[in-house]
This record gives C-alpha cells, structure tokens and sequence, in this order.
C-alpha cells in the first residue's frame, strides 16, 4: 500500500549526480559558473553541497555573479564571488588557500571579512588574451568523439555596442581578441574531435573584417571536411559579400542582428539606427543564394514599437526568401539596462 513514490524533478536527479560524482574525489574547493539560463539551478547546487559538505569552499562566477548578489556570501551558499573575468580571479583565489591567506581583498573577488562582505579591487579585463590557457589544446576535454554533439569556441571578448536589452552591457568594453594562431590551434582539435555544432560565443565574428575572413576560410575547411556546423553571430550591417562567399557552404549558421527596422526603436534601444545600410544588407539577401543557414533576429516588445512598426519590419524580414526569421520577445534580463531604471531611454526619446 501506500502513495506511489513521487518522480525526482530533472533538476533534482542532476544534482544528485553532481553531489555523487564530487564525492569521488572529495574537493577542498568548487566553481560554478552562473548564466541567465542555469543560475537558479546553480544555486540549488551550491546550497546542496553546503548541506552535504560545510567545509567545502565554494566560488560562484559568471554572467549572473555581480556585488548585488553579496547576499549569497551571508546566507554562506558561497565562500567567494568572482567578478567579471574569473581565470585569473580563480587562480589568486586557490593561490591564497594553498598560502593559508584569507579570500577578503582579492582583487576582481567578493568574499566574507570580519565584519561582513569584502569587496576587492576591480581586476582590469584580461590583455593580451592570449593570457588565459586554452581549455581545447590543453587536452582538458574527453577526445573520443562519441561525446561531442556541441562545443563553444570563443575567438574575442567585449562588445562595443550599449544595447538595452543585452546583459553584456555592464561588462561594455573594447573588443579584445585571441591570435589567430591560438585560434587555429582551437579549430585544429575541434576538428579532430569533431562535435556536430560549434557555437562561437563572439558578440560579432565579422568586427574585425578581413580577420573573419581568413578565420571563415579556415572553418570552412574543417567543417567540411569534418562534418561540424559553425554558427556564428554578425550584426546586419556587416553583412556584405565578402561575408555572404566566405560562408557559402552548409557548414555555416549566421545569426544574423536585425532587431528592429525602426529608426526610433532602434536608437532608442542602443542600436545602430542607419536602415540604408541595413536595407542594403537585406538587397544583398535578396539577390545572392547562400548555401548557409542564415537566421534574421528580430526582437517583439523593444522600448518604442508599435504594433505597425514591428510588423511592417516583420514583412521586410519575410520578403527575403534565402533567409528564418527567428523573432525573440523582449525580456528585461537582470544585468541589462531593460531591468534598471527607464530614464536613459526617456532621455534618448527626447
């Protein structure tokens, strides 16, 4: 008799499995990186490790670790909290515990002092990048293939962009990039181990033109002659040939940043708000087939659109008939200036 066992939550059977699999090597010291898309179970992990194991020490990092979230520290579901860049913030971090000196005053770090949260100094972005060690070349992944179905492959960092709705808006900085003989070097693996995707995490692949190029022709390369897709991200307004013949190829996915065809909404929202060379991009869709899998982005519910607007943008994306819509709605992301205060968008509607 009795009330049939209730089915685990996946969350729940994921953890178990994270918390068994930590067990087996007994660590002094855990990081987790948090994003907009695993945060809540990251800290449902966190606090299951700090019940399992109170000595443990753990460091929460990632997109969705900034000084607001201080209160993790006093509620002890983390020991430490990286912010911004963590390889070299980790580093000094596990430094300090093998000296014995406390986690209070890292630069780039939260950690609890005597009275309280400790912020350290602000670490300066990480340059030249070459500086962080790669996790492909130095063999810190399984090489069988059978394991690889996606990969993320990063080639720069920063974004020079102030777009309302993007979380990288708070981390704004130059663009700053890897080698291209560091990035050879990733691509080289990648295809030996030859996942099925490849997700380059670079704001714009193309801001530095004839360097994405020459990274194009190279993937291109290994794609076909591996089987891997790349996708990569580009702003409408770099669309141009040499971009549209360097990815010919089925091997290549192109999201593509359209997000609004209004003017307004897009200045308003921190976007480059000049539709002649938008619409030249789209002319250019129109008339050359791409072998590619191209992806237009369009945002619903942007500060400053109308019902009209975004339709009528909605009917210039469907006449181009190469190319997806993919329509995303609107969402106030914490971090991005959509969640803060509205009064930046109503100085710029002025």
């Amino acid at each position: 008799g009795g009330e049939p066992p209730r089915p685990k939550k996946p969350q729940t059977v994921r953890i178990l499995e994270a918390l068994r699999d930590l067990a087996a090597f007994a660590p002094r010291v855990v990081g987790i990186s948090c994003y907009f898309w695993n945060v809540e179970a990251a800290l449902a992990l966190a606090r299951a490790l700090k019940r399992r194991w109170p000595a443990l020490l753990v460091v929460l990092g990632g997109p969705e670790i900034h000084p607001g979230r201080a209160a993790l520290l006093r509620a002890r579901t983390a020991d430490a909290l990286v912010v911004g860049e963590g390889e070299e913030t980790w580093v000094e971090l596990l430094r300090r515990l093998l000296d014995g000196r406390a986690w209070a005053g890292t630069p780039g770090a939260l950690a609890m002092g005597a009275q309280g949260p400790v912020s350290g100094p602000q670490r300066a972005f990480i340059e030249p990048l070459d500086r962080v060690p790669s996790p492909w070349t130095a063999g810190d992944f399984p090489r069988d293939p059978a394991v690889w179905n996606t990969a993320l492959l990063e080639t720069s960092r920063g974004c020079p962009m102030d777009c309302s709705f993007c979380t990288w808006t708070n981390r704004r900085s130059k663009v700053r990039r890897l080698s291209e003989a560091r990035v050879a070097a990733d691509l080289e693996v990648l295809g030996r181990l030859r996942p099925k995707n490849v997700f380059v995490c670079d704001s714009d692949f193309f801001w530095d033109r004839e360097r994405g190029l020459r990274l194009a022709r190279l993937m291109r390369g290994i794609g076909e002659k591996n089987d891997i897709q790349w996708y990569l991200e580009v702003s409408i307004e770099h669309l141009d040939d040499g971009v549209l013949e360097a990815t010919d190829h089925p091997c290549f996915g192109l999201g593509v940043g359209v997000e609004s065809l209004s003017p307004k909404v897009l200045r308003l929202n921190g976007r480059n708000p000049d539709l002649r060379r938008i619409r030249a991009s789209l002319d250019r869709l129109r008339r050359r087939t791409t072998r590619a899998e191209v992806n237009l982005h369009l945002i619903c519910g942007l500060p400053g659109e109308t019902r009209e607007s975004f339709l009528a943008g909605l009917d210039e994306i469907l006449s181009v008939p190469s190319a997806r819509p993919i329509v995303f709605c609107a969402q106030a992301m914490p971090g991005s200036r959509l969640a803060g205060s509205m009064s930046h968008l109503i100085r710029r509607r002025r």
